[in-house]
């Protein structure tokens, strides 16, 4: 079980922007998947990407400066000082949203994205999903 969304909240293929469209809209500041924010949609992903963070922090392939990156990324989401509390709802995931997106990136640039790909124990759909939030073309 992945503790993603289930069958009826998943993402449909068709509803997911390519990299370009994603690309083209994170330039615009309106990166979106199913009409809500691409963030929204990814905080229903949260555990599965705490446990690709994980285990790309565990695998020895991984050059250490990117476990550094993963390793502080769940720490910085799991801790109880943020930038912008998390009693302030969605918004107050803002920040770790962001830290989590930036540490994405920097793993699919250094890890490589058959290494990300192997780990991600979540839905098909996730993983479209992390692609677009991150900005990876694929």
């Amino acid at each position: 079980m992945s503790g993603g969304p289930s069958s009826d909240d998943a993402v449909r293929p068709d509803e997911v922007l390519t990299a370009e469209e994603a690309a083209e809209r994170e330039r615009s500041g309106e990166r979106s998947v199913q009409g809500k924010p691409a963030w929204q949609e990814l905080l229903r992903f949260l555990p599965d990407v705490a446990r690709l963070l994980s285990r790309v922090a565990k695998d020895p392939r991984v050059p250490w400066h990117a476990k550094v990156v993963a390793g502080g990324a769940i720490a910085y989401v799991v801790s109880p000082v943020d930038l912008i509390p998390d009693v302030f709802g969605g918004l107050g995931q803002m920040d770790d949203i962001y830290i989590v997106t930036k540490a994405l990136r920097y793993l699919f640039n250094t890890a490589g994205y058959d290494l990300i790909r192997e780990h991600w124990s979540g839905s098909d759909d996730g993983f479209t999903l992390l692609l677009v939030v991150a900005g990876i073309e694929r």
